[in-house]
């Protein structure tokens, strides 16, 4: 990595890592790169968590009227679901033919590991997401105090730019330890995980079972229908798409009900579930509808088959379906 100053003109998508320790770094330089963003006349929305959005409200003082603020623990509380969020705003600011500046927090020490590793995979995948026709500015900061350094060094692989604590930003010539999305390896089910084989005749019963047992350990009855309907979309795909029957496992672990669902067929698409379907399409649904009604979803695919691992926590009951 080479230090070298931003450049005063931007072409296409810069993605890049801020790394800094502490609140005062935090605010410091992200109210920095906002009010850069706002002398520009560039679109700015930020999206970190609620408590950073009042000190960066009061920081900004009369610049935060020009500012966007989203909670990141609402919005992207499935870090899957803030790659629509950031096309639809981009989306709506180059019709009007703005530049665009955003600063997105992914990762909060809070998140579990298997959270954390899908925010990973959501910033590996931000690099493709915009084109080189798109003057989108995207800030995402890391704080070195509160985060494993395994999780600091992926995240600047997992960027192009990288920016410290004093402002000083290193250009990237190549990612060699950014994440791979699909092929990532998932830890295995617990020993005492319960197995339910299904097939394209018995998913309604893999649906009841599923449903029996999210209740059993206390899910609520709006998240138990949200995740029944992920299960079955899933499920589905497995045994139209996959040519085959399938199986799943359930369990349960840090306050979270999981089930896994394996079978034939390759995903080779890794954008799958995180882009709203266009109207009319015929498929691509099962994913988005899982990622929606799910605290997290993991995907991993190979050769060998597909594994997808729905999570949800004993009080979820969304219905963010969009």
């Amino acid at each position: 990595m080479t230090a070298t100053d931003p450049p005063p003109v931007r072409r296409g998508f810069r993605h890049e890592a801020f790394i800094y320790s502490g609140d005062t770094e935090f605010i410091e330089g992200v109210s920095d790169f906002v009010r850069q963003g706002v002398a520009g006349d560039d679109a700015v929305l930020v999206v970190v968590d609620a408590p950073k959005i009042d000190r960066l409200r009061t920081a900004l003082d009369g610049t935060a009227s020009s500012v966007s603020f989203a909670d990141m623990q609402d919005v992207g509380h499935n870090p899957a679901l803030v790659m629509q969020l950031w096309r639809d705003f981009v989306g709506a600011q180059v019709d009007r033919g703005r530049a665009i500046r955003g600063v997105g927090e992914p990762m909060s020490w809070g998140r579990s590991e298997a959270a954390r590793a899908e925010c990973h995979i959501q910033e590996a995948l931000l690099n493709s997401a915009f084109g080189a026709e798109t003057e989108f500015w995207l800030l995402c900061p890391y704080d070195a105090t509160a985060l494993a350094g395994t999780d600091v060094a992926t995240a600047v692989a997992n960027h192009p730019y990288t920016r410290d604590d004093g402002g000083r930003v290193g250009a990237h010539a190549q990612h060699a330890d950014a994440v791979e999305p699909l092929t990532a390896e998932l830890a295995a089910p617990p020993a005492d995980a319960e197995t339910i084989p299904f097939g394209r005749t018995t998913i309604r019963e893999l649906r009841e079972t599923v449903a029996q047992r999210a209740r059993s350990y206390g899910v609520a009855d709006d998240g138990v229908a949200g995740l029944v309907l992920a299960v079955s979309e899933v499920a589905t795909n497995t045994v139209i798409h996959g040519h085959g029957d399938g199986s799943a496992d359930v369990w349960v672990t840090d306050g979270s009900f999981l089930c896994e669902l394996r079978g034939p067929g390759r995903v080779t698409d890794p954008m799958v579930g995180r882009v709203r379907p266009k109207r009319g399409q015929m498929h691509g649904y099962g994913i988005w509808l899982a990622n929606q009604f799910c605290d997290l979803v993991q995907i991993r695919s190979c050769e060998a088959g597909t594994t997808v691992r729905l999570h949800l926590a004993r009080d979820a009951g969304r219905a963010n379906v969009a």
